[in-house]
């Protein structure tokens, strides 16, 4: 197979903008496996999932023992945190056994 090196440098631009946007957004990663975004920095999950329906998981786990969920126009966010972060998210937490 013989690399396409315009393509391959495109494809490579392409990916380093998209990073830097997603940087920019607090998006940390993307999990190709299970289409979703994961977000870092509790103000900004606090400010992307206080209006919107979502789940939060205990992965008793020591250091980010809370997922949460969000879907947004169709898009699957998670974020971890060390914390509950809503009042009342004790009444929504789900457990996940690892």
């Amino acid at each position: 197979m013989q690399v396409n090196i315009e393509k391959l440098v495109d494809a490579a631009v392409e990916l380093r903008i998209a990073t830097l946007r997603a940087d920019e957004q607090a998006i940390i990663g993307y999990m190709h496996n299970s289409e979703e975004f994961q977000v870092f920095g509790e103000d900004k999950i606090a400010e992307l999932f206080k209006d919107r329906e979502y789940t939060v998981e205990d992965l008793k786990s020591k250091t980010h023992p809370y997922r949460y969920k969000c879907v947004i126009t169709g898009l699957k966010f998670i974020a971890l945190s060390n914390k509950l972060l809503f009042e009342g998210d004790d009444d929504k937490l789900e457990s996940e056994d690892i």
